[in-house]
């Protein structure tokens, strides 16, 4: 657990690779956050309910995962995840019909959004 905060820490502070790792961390989350909050406007939800929605669907299963294998959650050591996931927010807010348009006619861009996300997320897991 230790060995996962301190190279997140380390991240931050380095000039390297893995500070574009890092980076695409937190744009991938921004990204996440920003689906949230445009399926909570299609549904007609209100801000707070978009921002919630946004949050959840940001960090919501990775925070599920990190509890179950007993380490704190990377978003609480490190603020920036969460600035990632309110201007996603904002952008969702200020652009969400261009947005909406723009997903419509980007779909594979989508699916393979995961798959990249996810493979180096699931690394966190090989390391314990």
């Amino acid at each position: 657990m230790k060995n996962y905060i301190s190279f997140v820490r380390g991240v931050r502070n380095s000039g390297t690779l893995m500070s574009i790792i890092y980076f695409i961390d937190l744009l991938g989350t921004m990204v996440f956050a920003i689906s949230g909050a445009m399926a909570g406007h299609r549904k007609g939800i209100d801000i707070f309910g978009c921002t919630f929605l946004a949050f959840v669907t940001a960090i919501g299963g990775g925070s599920l995962r990190d509890i179950f294998l007993n380490i704190r959650p990377v978003w609480v050591e490190d603020g920036n995840y969460l600035i990632a996931i309110f201007i996603g927010v904002f952008i969702s807010v200020i652009a969400n019909k261009q947005l909406y348009n723009l997903s419509k006619n980007f779909y594979a861009v989508r699916r393979y959004r995961y798959r990249f996300f996810y493979s180096g997320r699931n690394t966190k897991v090989h390391r314990l």
